[in-house]
């Protein structure tokens, strides 16, 4: 019977690494997100900013890049 083997503890780092720093890009555009999002001048456009606060914090790095492409309009 094979026993399975723990993985490597290189490639566990590694795995973490890549984590780590997906997570810090989502956390910095999420941030800048939220912040244009509550500002006064700007309007959502396909939804209402309660929902896209939503799609921001939940949705990765794809939330934040979706409100800048296609959620926000700019009264100014």
């Amino acid at each position: 019977m094979p026993t399975e083997r723990a993985a490597e503890p290189a490639s566990a780092l590694a795995g973490l690494a890549v984590l780590l720093v997906v997570l810090a890009i989502h956390l910095v555009l999420a941030r800048r997100a939220v912040r244009d999002l509550a500002r006064d001048d700007v309007r959502a456009r396909n939804a209402s900013k309660q929902t896209w606060f939503i799609v921001i914090v939940l949705a990765a790095i794809v939330g934040p890049i979706a409100w800048f492409q296609v959620g926000r309009e700019d009264l100014r």
